[in-house]
This record gives C-alpha cells, sequence and structure tokens, in this order.
C-alpha cells in the first residue's frame, strides 16, 4: 500500500557541513585562539613590565642559589621546604643587614651635619651692612655720595 509516510519526530532536520566548512571553521577556531593568545601576551607584557627588573634579579638570584639550596636540602635529611626558608632568611640577612649599615651611617652624618650647622658661625644676622664687605664698600659710597643712598638700615 501506498500511503504517505508520516514525518519521524526523531529525524534531524540539519546538514552536517561539508570538507570546505569543516577546514572554515577550523581556521576560524585557530585565528580565534591565535588573537587571544596575543592580547593575553600584551596584557601580561603591560602588567609584568614595571617589574621586569625586580624579577630578573629574582631569577637571577634564584638560579644562582639552586644549588646552595639542594645541598642544604640533602644534608638537611631530604627536606627541601626548610632548606628554602633557610636559604631565604640567609638572603634577606645578606641584604638588608648591608643597607641598614647604610641607613645608620646616613642618619649618624645627618645628626652631624644639623650640629655643625647649628654651632657654625654662618648665621646671618638681621642687619646686614654690605659696606663692611672691601669690594662693596667703594661702589657704595659711590650710590650714596651720587644718588643718597644708603644700604645700612
Amino acid at each position: 500500500m501506498n500511503t504517505p509516510r508520516e514525518p519521524d519526530i526523531g529525524e534531524t532536520t540539519a546538514t552536517l557541513p561539508g570538507p570546505k566548512a569543516t577546514f572554515q571553521v577550523g581556521f576560524y577556531a585557530r585565528v580565534g585562539v591565535l588573537l587571544l593568545s596575543a592580547l593575553l601576551l600584551y596584557v601580561v607584557a603591560r602588567v609584568v613590565a614595571p617589574l621586569w627588573q625586580p624579577l630578573l634579579w629574582a631569577v637571577m638570584i634564584g638560579a644562582l642559589l639552586a644549588p646552595l639550596n639542594s645541598r642544604l636540602a640533602t644534608r638537611l635529611g631530604g627536606r627541601p621546604q626548610l632548606a628554602s626558608g633557610i636559604t631565604t632568611i640567609g638572603v634577606l640577612l645578606l641584604l638588608l643587614l648591608p643597607l641598614l649599615g647604610m641607613v645608620a651611617a646616613v642618619a649618624t652624618q645627618a645628626g652631624q651635619l644639623v650640629s655643625r650647622i647649628n654651632a657654625s658661625s654662618l648665621r646671618v644676622s638681621s642687619s646686614l651692612d654690605l659696606s663692611t664687605y672691601s669690594v662693596l664698600a667703594r661702589p657704595l659710597q659711590w650710590l650714596e655720595d651720587t644718588a643718597g643712598v644708603t644700604t645700612v638700615g
């Protein structure tokens, strides 16, 4: 019997893409990942830019102290966390002690400078008589004789 066939409810109406469409989807996905990676790299570079010198110092100190840290961990019975803590405290002391010494020296010298300034005879009196300076005595006398202007208050 030729009865018309009813559409099956579970039948798909979507068509699968051909090989060319699959290539285009893959191409756009790769380009999107590439652009997103470039944007992420740019943002990371902007964040790290002010910190490149401290990061470089950290990498150099870490690379120089890695062998010491591994030997110390071996001597401490295979405890790398303890070795890292000791190494970190050692580096901090090696960097902070000279810095504290320099700060103390600057503070001491600043105190000495203040006491020298207070004790010196470089104070300016309230009435400054320029005619006491031999270089200025003759021009000031001429100014007083000619124009009637005096510098003594």
